[in-house]
Parts: structure tokens; sequence; C-alpha cells
């Protein structure tokens, strides 16, 4: 009897655990084909809920897209419109400028007619003319036998002494294109060139487009360059140029040198100053028809003072006419002198010397 309990007990316990490790009882063929057409339709269905779910989101997608593509239409619209309006505001402000100008013309206009008729009242006024100015003028002053000094900027001291021959012998040749045909003059008149009357004996001047140079022909002459007169009056040079005077006051010491036939005075010193490397600056002035000498070794006209400049003297006369018109000839004694006070201080005679 415990035995047939034993083995049912067993029994129902192998039965339990079959049935816990999921052990089912056999099912038949036709419930199986029941079974897989259930999964099928189920399948079936879900596949289509998918379709569905897909379809909806895209449907959704192309709203949004259609929504932004609105929104960017309708921008676009705005802009346009702004940049529409705003066009028209300044076709609006371009008329009302147009109105302006024009309302400023009729007043330029308006104005123009006021000034003719403003005008025309003044020129009925009557005119004061050149004849009673010069009437009314005070009588001009003596005629000075010292040609007027022009005055003239001067260049730097910083010009090297050979640059500045070399300039002057650039400029050295004077020619005008007419011929000047010299005149007659009376006691006491001037001649063209604002000459006073030759001393007798002194030689007459000759225009330099006269001139006939012959080179083979030479001869000598003596030739000086002196500012001696600046040792006594340093007070009156400038500070700048007190080194520039000589010990003994000689640029050019006394010697002979040689000339052609038909040069001038010019022609002379010129030459004379290039060879020796000495600084010149001169500049012609038609009025005298002559070149007139500005600066020497870098000492200028009114470097001591107003009435300080250059004079030139041949065999002890102080000429009254340019160096330009005063030709040379054999065994003459040239000097070219500084003066500061007219000529008075060198012995020149300002009555008949001239500043050259």
């Amino acid at each position: 009897m415990k035995k047939k309990i034993v083995s049912l007990s067993v029994v129902i316990i192998i039965l339990t655990i079959s049935w816990f490790m999921g052990s089912k009882p056999a099912v038949p063929v036709d419930d199986k084909n029941t079974i897989n057409n259930e999964k099928q339709v189920n399948k079936d269905d879900s596949d289509i809920d998918i379709e569905i779910v897909d379809n909806i989101d895209k449907n959704v997608e192309k709203q949004e897209q259609n929504k932004d593509l609105n929104n960017i239409n309708d921008k676009d619209n705005n802009i346009e419109n702004q940049q529409i309006a705003k066009s028209e505001e300044s076709n609006i402000e371009n008329q009302e400028d147009i109105s302006e100008l024009d309302n400023a013309d009729d007043t330029n206009e308006t104005d123009n007619e006021n000034n003719e008729v403003s005008g025309s009242q003044i020129d009925e006024t009557p005119k004061i003319t050149d004849d009673d100015i010069k009437q009314e003028s005070v009588q001009p002053e003596e005629k000075q036998h010292v040609p007027d000094i022009e005055q003239k900027d001067k260049p730097t001291n910083d010009t090297e002494p050979t640059d500045d021959v070399e300039k002057v012998s650039k400029e050295s040749t004077i020619n005008d294109d007419t011929d000047s045909v010299p005149t007659e003059t009376k006691d006491n008149e001037q001649d063209e060139y604002l000459t006073d009357p030759v001393p007798e004996g002194k030689p007459q001047p000759l225009e330099p487009q006269e001139a006939d140079v012959n080179e083979s022909k030479s001869f000598e002459l003596e030739l000086a360059v002196r500012c001696d007169i600046l040792l006594s009056n340093m007070n009156l040079l400038d500070k700048n140029k007190l080194e520039l005077v000589p010990q003994d006051g000689m640029i050019f010491a006394t010697k002979k040198v040689t000339a052609y036939e038909g040069e001038s005075v010019f022609d002379v010193l010129l030459r004379e100053m290039k060879n020796a490397k000495i600084h010149m600056e001169f500049v012609k002035t038609p009025m005298y028809n002559s070149a007139y000498i500005e600066g020497i070794n870098n000492i200028y006209e009114f470097d001591a003072g107003d009435l300080s400049g250059w004079m030139y003297k041949v065999n002890d006369w102080f000429p009254n006419y340019g160096c330009s018109r005063y030709q040379v000839k054999e065994n003459d004694k040239i000097e070219w002198i500084y003066t500061c006070d007219l000529g008075r201080d060198i012995g020149g005679d300002v009555s008949g010397g001239s500043f050259q």
C-alpha cells in the first residue's frame, strides 16, 4: 500500500514538474493551421497600421513644408512692399528738392535783376580816371644818377661755389632776337636803357647783341675782386656770412688774365670766377640791357645793409652803365668792389658810377 502511495506521489510530482517546465499536451494538426492563420491575419493588420501611420507622418511633413514656403513667400512680399514704399518716399523727396531748386533759381533771377538795376545806378556815378589821379599825384622825386637796385631773392648759403659757377656759365650768353639801334642822346638826357650821358673821354657803352667776339685775337688785362670794406663793417654783415670774408678782404687777388677782342667786363669776370671755382650769381636786367651781379663768394647785395652791393670800376672809373655793355681793351685794370654805402665808402662817384 505504501508503495502505491509513493508511486502516485512520484507521478504527481513528475507531472507537476513537467507542467512547470512548460510541457504542454500535443495540439492537433487542425488547431495548428488555425493558429497560423490567426498569426498571418494579425501580421497583415499590423502592416496596414504601419502604412497608415507612415502616410499620416508624410502628410504632416508636407503640411509643415507648405507652411514654411508660405512664410517665406510672405516675408519676400513684405520686403518687396517695403522697397516699393521706400522708392515712393525717395521719389517724393526728389520732387520736393526739385521744387526747392526751382524756387532758389527764381530767387536768384530776382536777385540778379536787382543787381543789374543797382549796377546801372552805380554806373551813372562819375568815374575817377587815371588822368585825374596823375594830376593830383605828388611830383616825382629828382632822378638819381644811380640806377635803382632791384630787390631779388637770395639763394641759400649752402650752395657750393663750383655748382654756382656752372649755373652761371649756362646763363652767360645774353642774346636778343632783335638788333637794337643805338639812339643819339642830347645833353642831360638818358638813352633807351636809362643811361646818363657818358663823361667825355670815357668809352661809350656797346650793347651785348652788337658785340662781335673774336677769340683769335687775345690780350691781357688785370682783374681783382675784393670786399675789404667789410673788415671795418663786420657789425653790419650777417653773422652767418662772417666766415666768408677773407682776412685781407681779397676774394680774387689782382692778377693778369686773358681776354678776347669784343668781350665785356662781365665776360671776363664770368670766365675767371669759373676757372677759380669761386661762387658767382647774376641776373639779366632787360631794363638796363645788362647782367646784374647779385653775389660773389656767397656775399650778396644787402648782406651789409640796404646800401650794400657789388660795383665795378675800370681804370679807376666807375662806369654809369652795366658791366655787359663795357667792352674791355688791352691793359685795362678791372676791379670788382663790395660797398656798404652806395660806393661813397670805396671812392665811387655816385653821380657817375652804378651798382651792377
